[in-house]
């Protein structure tokens, strides 16, 4: 199942919808995560998202 998931937070970003889409992928769905860019713990954006 193709499944989208459209959430405020997500990887790397320590939120409790990161083990839900990776209980998804390991149950062999395609999942595609729409998400902000990440910042939560410490304001700045990592080098690899920019």
């Amino acid at each position: 199942m193709r499944i989208l998931v459209a959430a405020q937070y997500s990887y790397p970003d320590p939120f409790h919808i990161t083990s839900l889409v990776q209980d998804l992928v390991s149950r062999g769905h395609e999942v595609t995560v729409l998400t902000g860019q990440p910042n939560y713990t410490t304001g700045t954006f990592p080098a690899e998202y920019k």
